[in-house]
């Protein structure tokens, strides 16, 4: 997918930011303060390979091929990168709905993605472990995959409870 402020609106001198919108993810904020100084279109793919080695400090292949995995999972079109609502968040109930007063759960994406760029994060642990940025993706990367992960056990438990099956449960 491609980025192409210009062509869109070619009056645009400037820009601004509602930080609230787009929650705590350095990748959306690092994406918007740049996309006033590209002239054309920004390859996101080629651009977040260049994002993962600016925030680590150092070229990893892997990092590139996990942020690639993360486009294709919670950065996808029709995503923002945040969960929808955590079923860790959740009050305890065999039907839970939501989290929060304004979305539901489910993941709009496949959670494999997660698990993918996980595993590549980590590949290069011993490289990168000194970037502050590289250990706060890690952790965040980490919590998303135990809140996906969280959906489906929940889903297993409730499933358990309702047939009355204690061992399963």
């Amino acid at each position: 997918q491609y980025v192409n402020a210009v062509k869109k609106n070619p009056n645009v001198c400037g820009s601004g930011l509602f930080m609230e919108s787009i929650e705590q993810n350095p990748v959306y904020y690092d994406l918007a303060f740049e996309m006033p100084l590209h002239k054309d279109e920004v390859n996101i793919e080629e651009w977040l390979c260049r994002y993962a080695d600016r925030r680590y400090g150092k070229p990893s292949e892997n990092a590139h091929q996990a942020w690639l995995h993360l486009l294709e999972g919670p950065y996808r079109p029709g995503t923002n990168g945040t969960e929808r609502s955590s079923i860790i968040a959740a009050r305890p109930a065999v039907n839970v709905k939501k989290s929060g007063p304004n979305a539901g759960l489910g993941i709009p994406y496949s959670p494999l993605s997660v698990v993918q760029a996980e595993g590549l994060l980590l590949k290069d642990a011993a490289r990168l472990e000194d970037s502050d940025p590289y250990r706060f993706d890690i952790v965040d990367v980490q919590r998303q995959l135990m809140s996906n992960l969280g959906q489906a056990i929940h889903k297993q438990a409730a499933e358990a409870f309702r047939k009355k099956d204690k061992e399963a449960f």
